[in-house]
């Protein structure tokens, strides 16, 4: 739901989102599977931007509960 959420406030699906959050920790080296072009494309789309302060705390708050 936060994936979502966050997604429509970036104009991003929520697998970029995570993959970005993944990016931002700086020792996560996200290695997305892709079997088509467009997914890899989808993946691409975790490039060139960044979460908000907030948003990385939101989603690192939410990952320790699981």
């Amino acid at each position: 739901m936060v994936l979502q959420q966050l997604g429509e406030k970036y104009h991003k699906t929520p697998a970029q989102v995570a993959l970005n959050w993944l990016i931002a920790q700086g020792n996560v080296i996200p290695i997305p599977g892709a079997k088509t072009a467009r997914q890899a494309q989808e993946n691409a789309g975790a490039l060139n931007w960044q979460l908000s302060a907030e948003a990385l705390q939101q989603l690192s708050l939410l990952s320790q509960n699981y």
